[in-house]
């Protein structure tokens, strides 16, 4: 009796397996539904009304159900799906109740259990409406409804007032998708959240939806044609306000997971747009800067440079350092990796920079009015483009390029502004070094110093961080003469060095007092002050040791000062033997600091030529070939002879010799290299073409003094 029922209830459920029944609800295809009762049910209502149908499904997968039963039992089900989905199209509405969306979430998490039991049970006894996917239907629902949420805005929807203050419509709906994005998120995160349990995580569920959508957005808004300023709004969306202001928002940074989301534009579509970007950005950089060239070329013949607060100004680096800085922070917010963007832009201002360096030197070569002034003008714009240039990032190449011409450009002003002084530095210094200016009865730095006041007085109109620029400068020159006249001085006794370096050392304080008073900020150029001091004192002792530790101490101060210019002062200290002077110098360079501990000095000993060898080579009297004839041999059957340079030292010749490529004085048994720089003779004894008959052939541009010649 009791199998024959069971074969019963399987016939039962097979019939109704195989009767007509209505398709179940398809979520994809059915619109919201107008529910019966208009009313949805209360929240404990759902539910229990979402429990009672599991337990009448349990029950008949235990024991079956009749076909009245199972018939009320599938409209029930279908009734349920309506007030579920009534429950979530209110997440988005102003009567939206956070406990019946979770009574809702929990029918659903309750009927996929059913999905599951009903896969453990033959096939043949499952109904029709099972799988029902209920959680696939509710997350269909939920795409329609964020698809809803960011389609096209009709033009009878109202714009807000942030978006009526965009120039254009592309502009306007990205704003609005934005805005409405992150409006979405921020209400699903602070009400929606807590109805759903935890490993639904159904924020980032949505959050999924929303980037999706937005992608499909922005990529039907880069099929049509943007001008500039529609792309560059667009990319800064894609790129900035959408990843910073909106994913990291303060109150979504941290719950929010968008490792996985990907770029919101796709590959293809940022290269595409990003590089008709660039190439507009960067043409309308080129055609900025040239405009402003241009309108500074204007000011300059017409009227000069304005004053600003008693200063000489010009706005044309404010002008290009604005142009210029906007431009990269538009890239910088258009594009993620903005490194070679920024690049192409630095390379126009690389570019803005030579124009203007030979624009403004076209200009001095004819005689203007408002030259002065000009230049004035353009040494504060010089210093503004400097500060600007040393803050960028990009290639060292490149930025080395620009200060290049930014040091043109200062050079250029400093020579001009400073031409009448510097004319008379070598005629008014020529008493250096004197026995008349070492006792004090001519007053050589007197004559400069009352020539130069006036002088300087003429730039009290230069904005002062400039002026102390050129002054600080001008300080350094004149002590660059003081050193260049004692290196051509004859050799010295003890008596003449100490009354020298007493003078040199009274000098550079009268110097540093003078351009301390003339700098606007009162500091002169201590640098400068304490060079002619410490080679005051190189003069002054007469100690080996004590003359070895203040060269060392020189160099550390002037990174340049090279080995002939130790040479040539070493040289001026007669009562030095020459083995002394090897032995200073060898300590000198043995304690040589590496040019990577070296301090940044201004160029100080290497804008000095020592020209002491050529004395050094007269005293050999190596007029004629016939005066040393063993050392010409050698020669005679070479293609070409070049010496090249070695140390040098002075010492008392007793005789020449040739060593293969290398010239060497003698001093007793000890061989002294001589440095020769470049030195090349030539085969015939016949000069060339351009030559006199004392001029070595093919002699190097690099060449400082050996001029070693054979005349015919």
């Amino acid at each position: 009796m009791e199998d024959s029922n069971k074969r019963k209830m399987k016939l039962r459920l097979k019939f109704y397996r195989n009767k007509q029944q209505p398709a179940p609800p398809d979520p994809a295809r059915d619109p919201p539904p107008d529910p019966s009762p208009p009313d949805p049910s209360p929240p404990d209502a759902l539910r229990s009304w979402g429990q009672s149908v599991v337990q009448t499904e349990q029950r008949m997968m235990e024991s079956g159900l009749s076909e009245e039963e199972q018939d009320e039992l599938h409209t029930d089900l279908e009734k349920l799906w309506v007030q579920i989905r009534i429950q979530v199209h209110k997440i988005f509405s102003e009567d939206f109740c956070p406990d019946g969306l979770r009574a809702a979430v929990d029918c659903v998490l309750d009927q996929e259990d059913v999905d599951r039991r009903w896969l453990d049970l033959p096939s043949d006894q499952v109904p029709v409406w099972r799988p029902s996917r209920t959680l696939q239907n509710h997350n269909e629902l939920l795409q329609r409804m964020v698809r809803s949420r960011l389609r096209p805005q009709t033009k009878d929807q109202p714009k807000s007032p942030e978006e009526t203050r965009l120039s254009s419509s592309v502009k306007q709906e990205v704003l609005r998708l934005g805005g409405v994005l992150l409006g979405d998120l921020l209400l699903l995160s602070r009400s929606v959240v807590r109805s759903y349990p935890s490993h639904m995580d159904i924020l980032n569920h949505f959050l999924k939806l929303y980037h999706n959508m937005f992608r499909l957005r922005l990529q039907e808004l880069t099929d049509a044609s943007l001008d500039d300023s529609d792309r560059a709004y667009l990319l800064l969306w894609a790129n900035h306000s959408y990843p910073q202001e909106v994913l990291l928002h303060p109150e979504l940074r941290d719950r929010l997971k968008t490792q996985d989301l990907g770029p919101l534009l796709s590959p293809l579509v940022h290269e595409r747009v990003q590089g008709q970007q660039l190439e507009s950005t960067q043409g309308r950089v080129r055609r900025w800067l040239g405009k402003a060239l241009q309108k500074e070329e204007g000011l300059w013949r017409s009227g000069g440079s304005e004053l600003i607060d008693g200063f000489h100004f010009s706005p044309l680096a404010l002008d290009v350092i604005q142009l210029t800085d906007g431009a990269l922070k538009e890239l910088k917010c258009l594009t993620p990796d903005q490194r070679p963007d920024q690049n192409r832009i630095m390379s126009e201002a690389q570019d803005f920079l030579s124009r203007y360096v030979r624009s403004l030197e076209e200009f001095l070569k004819e005689p203007h009015s408002t030259s002065a002034s000009v230049l004035k003008a353009q040494l504060v714009c010089e210093e503004q483009l400097r500060g600007f240039v040393q803050s960028q990032e990009m290639p060292t190449s490149q930025k080395q390029s620009c200060l290049d011409s930014l040091s043109a450009l200062r050079d250029c002003g400093y020579c001009s502004l400073t031409s009448t002084i510097r004319s008379q530095l070598k005629p008014l210094l020529s008493g250096l070094w004197t026995a008349s200016w070492v006792s004090g009865t001519v007053p050589v730095l007197d004559q400069l110093l009352d020539f130069m006041s006036p002088e300087l007085d003429q730039l009290q109109d230069l904005k002062p961080s400039c002026r102390q620029t050129v002054l600080t400068r001008l300080h350094q020159e004149v002590a660059l003469r003081f050193v260049k006249n004692l290196l051509k001085s004859k050799k010295q006794s003890q008596e003449e060095q100490e009354g020298g370096a007493s003078r040199l050392k009274a000098d550079a304080h009268k110097l540093h007092t003078f351009f301390t008073d003339a700098l606007p900020q009162g500091a002169a150029c201590d640098w400068t002050t304490q060079v002619l001091g410490q080679i005051s004192e190189v003069l002054r002792l007469q100690d080996q040791d004590l003359i070895q530790l203040e060269l060392t101490s020189l160099i550390r101060t002037c990174p340049d000062l090279s080995a002939p210019h130790i040479s040539r002062l070493l040289f001026l200290k007669g009562g030095q033997s020459a083995t002394s002077i090897r032995r200073i110098k060898r300590g000198v360079e043995e304690t040589r600091p590496p040019p990577s501990q070296t301090n940044q000095s201004p160029a100080f000993f290497s804008r000095i030529q020592v020209k002491w060898l050529h004395d050094k080579m007269a005293r050999m009297d190596l007029t004629h070939r016939t005066a040393f004839p063993s050392l010409w041999r050698p020669l005679a059957s070479s293609p070409a002879f070049t010496t090249t340079t070695a140390a040098a030292a002075a010492a008392p010749v007793a005789a020449v010799r040739v060593c293969v490529g290398h010239l060497r004085l003698a001093d007793g048994a000890n061989p002294i290299p001589v440095p020769l720089f470049s030195l090349s003779l030539p085969l015939n004894n016949q000069p060339t073409s351009g030559q006199n008959n004392h001029e070595p052939a093919n002699l190097s541009s690099r060449a400082r003094t050996a001029h070693l010649s054979i005349p015919g």
